[in-house]
């Protein structure tokens, strides 16, 4: 029997499993594709409600800063950078696309950020793995250091 099922829910249920895997596995490759399928979710929410996603308020920034510096700037090269670890161990375009280059701790670290972040926006419910999340930042903030 098919249920509605809220999409909200579902990104909780990937941040969930991307902080698991991030902590108790050291599985960064999951955990970088949970918590940007998570964002991507989180993200569009954000938009359908008049707001701007993270990636959407980076882009505008970088914009600005391109033509206050008279430097050249294209929003779809900014984009294809801000997305390259998450899409490059999605997609798989032949043999010479097998293998790729990119820091998986920090890479994955990254994206939960922002995940975390627009999950923190939308006042989703802040369960015991959301708030173990939030310490570890604040204590990477503190020490300066993952």
């Amino acid at each position: 029997m098919s249920t509605d099922i809220d999409k909200l829910e579902v990104a909780d249920e990937m941040m969930e499993s991307a902080i698991e895997s991030f902590f108790d596995k050291e599985r960064y490759f999951s955990a970088l594709n949970l918590a940007g399928a998570a964002q991507e979710i989180y993200g569009k929410w954000v938009r359908a409600s008049g707001g701007k996603d993270l990636p959407s308020q980076s882009l505008d920034i970088m914009e600005k800063v391109s033509k206050a510096s008279g430097a050249a700037f294209s929003r779809r090269e900014y984009q294809k950078i801000g997305s390259h670890a998450k899409n490059t161990i999605k997609h798989l375009d032949g043999a010479s696309d097998r293998y790729t280059i990119i820091a998986p701790h920090f890479d994955s670290y990254l994206q939960m950020i922002e995940a975390f972040a627009e999950h923190k926006r939308l006042k989703r419910p802040a369960t015991e793995n959301i708030n173990r999340f939030n310490k570890y930042i604040q204590k990477t903030k503190k020490y300066g250091r993952l």
